[in-house]
């Protein structure tokens, strides 16, 4: 069975060069895409959901945002935080939001791969110390 993934990035470039990478392996499948966290939020919940990569910078929901707002109705879904943004503060406050995994842009081609499966497997990626 494969693992169902939901992108939401306001970038549409960003969102085909993710869907073509993980194309390239037979586990994954891109169930939806969404260009920002309201319309994510809004659309209608799918069981077959299991990854949730997210952006931080969007337009009307920003991803931390929308981290805190998966609630009940999202709850087998692990959020994944893919972002530009290097900041420790934004690490930090991905983890205590309860994201899973943390890989910035300009590492995902080498690192979000591994991040997904380490997720899938029950564990936490994050790069360097968040606490």
């Amino acid at each position: 069975m494969n693992s169902g993934i939901v992108i939401v990035d306001d970038h549409a470039p960003f969102r085909a060069a993710l869907r073509q990478h993980l194309a390239e392996h037979d586990d994954f499948e891109i169930l939806a895409e969404f260009s920002d966290g309201h319309d994510f939020l809004e659309a209608p919940v799918s069981e077959h959901w299991h990854i949730l990569l997210l952006d931080i910078s969007m337009p009307k929901i920003d991803g931390i945002t929308v981290l805190g707002r998966l609630g009940d109705r999202h709850s087998r879904l692990r959020a994944i935080i893919v972002s530009g943004r290097l900041e420790e503060v934004y690490r930090r406050a991905a983890f205590s939001g309860g994201a899973a995994g943390f890989v910035t842009k300009d590492l995902v081609f080498s690192d979000l791969v591994p991040c997904i499966r380490k997720v899938l497997a029950g564990g936490r990626w994050f790069p360097g110390e968040v606490w």
